[in-house]
Order: structure tokens, then sequence, then C-alpha cells
């Protein structure tokens, strides 16, 4: 168990042997981190819990759960890489981001390249599936794969991104103004009952950054087994260009 590291003015590197649960905030300068059983990411009831490098990050397992807290406000789970480059990868059990289940807020699950720099990029790769599942009450209890400056690169087995049931904003979303995707499987978008907050949507979105300035999408996605797009009660299911309102 990974409780709390805080490190910022230098590097971080940590190679597990077995599972790897982390449970507060991991901060530091670059990070390298690898475990060859699962890495939790698990948010609790009142804190969050991160990766968070200033500088590149590498992020290794055989498979990756984010789990965002089941009570409470403001209780994610991330990991986020800032100033630097994002490589993810998983092996065989595949990568899981579960938004919160409470009628909190922001109880959501990311990986995030998060500096709007375009130099800066993000790659993803799963042996395995890949599910964002958000959070079906509350508000932005939601999921996201996301690279805001510099190009994404996703490659990995059959990929479901189910939005919530209800709420608000529990969106589910793989985003980046520049991407290339490739599914070695099926691709199913399931869109459901959560409602916009205003800036952000509620269903089950792949393409340009959404929000309040939502970016143009640039998208080049190679899917190998079956596409379905499934509309909800109140919102819907889009591949393409991030959108204010419901997707």
């Amino acid at each position: 168990t990974l409780p709390a590291v805080q490190n910022t003015g230098g590097a971080f590197q940590l190679n597990q042997s077995g599972d790897l649960l982390v449970t507060g905030l991991v901060n530091s300068g670059p990070q390298a981190i690898a475990a060859t059983g699962t890495l939790t990411v698990q948010a609790g009831a009142s804190g969050s819990s991160q990766l968070f490098s200033v500088g590149d990050q590498t992020v290794s397992a055989g498979s990756i759960l984010l789990q965002g807290g089941s009570s409470g406000n403001g209780n994610s789970a991330s990991i986020t890489a800032v100033g630097g480059s994002q490589t993810v990868n998983a092996g065989a059990g595949g990568i899981t981001l579960i938004g919160g289940s409470s009628t909190g807020t922001n109880n959501f699950a990311q990986i995030s390249q998060a500096t709007l720099d375009p130099a800066f990029t993000q790659t993803v790769h799963s042996d395995g599936s890949v599910l964002l599942d958000s959070g079906d009450a509350g508000a932005f209890n939601f999921t996201i794969i996301r690279a805001f400056g510099g190009h994404q690169s996703l490659d990995a087995g059959s990929t479901t991104l189910m939005a919530g049931a209800g709420g608000a904003a529990n969106f589910a979303a793989i985003q980046a103004q520049s991407q290339d995707i490739h599914i070695r499987g099926d691709l199913a978008f399931i869109a459901g009952g959560s409602a916009s907050s205003g800036t952000s949507g509620g269903g089950a979105q792949m393409g340009g950054r959404g929000g309040a300035a939502p970016s143009a999408a640039n998208l080049a996605l190679a899917v190998d087994g079956n596409l379905t797009l499934s509309g909800g009660t109140v919102a819907g299911s889009v591949i393409g260009q991030g959108l204010v309102n419901n997707e």
C-alpha cells in the first residue's frame, strides 16, 4: 500500500512485485511506477488518491483500476501528469475507471495529461479491455482519459464508455485535440440519464475536449470489431467535437 508521498522537488520511481494500492496523494517530479499485478488508485470517503507528476510520467501494471469515492465530495482518483508527457501501460487485465457511486460531487476517476502545451503527449496502451463507468448519481462523478495539449495515442482491447444513469455531468469520455485510437475489439458508447451541468455534458463521447471552451476534433479511429452508439433517456453518444451541453 502506498498511502502518500510528497517529493515535489525530485523524481519518484517504484517497482512493485505484485499488486499496488494507492490510497493517498503521491506527488513528485517525474514518475516511473510499475507493478506486476493490479495497480489500484482508490479514493476514500474523505480524501482523494492520485499519482501526480510534475514532468514525464510512466505508469505500468498488469491491470489498472481507478475508483472514485463512494461517498462525500471531492474524493477523486487520478493518474495525472503536468509539464511532461504521460505513458500508461496495462497488461491483459486492462484499464477500468469507475466514478463515485454516491450523491456527492467531484468523485471522478481520470487519466490525464493536464498541460496545454502541444509538446506534451499522452500514450495509453492496454493488452486487455478498457471500461469507463461513470457514477449514477450526484454531479461530476465522471470518468475520462484526456490529453489537454498534445497528441493522444490509445491502443486497447474492447472498450466501453458508459455514462451515468442519473445525476449531472456524469459523462464518460476519451478526449484530446488530436487522437490516434485503435480498438482491437468492440467499441461501445452507452449514454444514460445524466443531465448537463451547463458547461459539461452527461453523455458518452470520444473526440475533442468539452467544457466551457470545446476544442475541435482531429480523430483517426480504427475499430477491429463492432462500433455501437447508444442514446440514453437524457444524454447521447458522440464521436467528434466536445460539446458544452449534453453529448
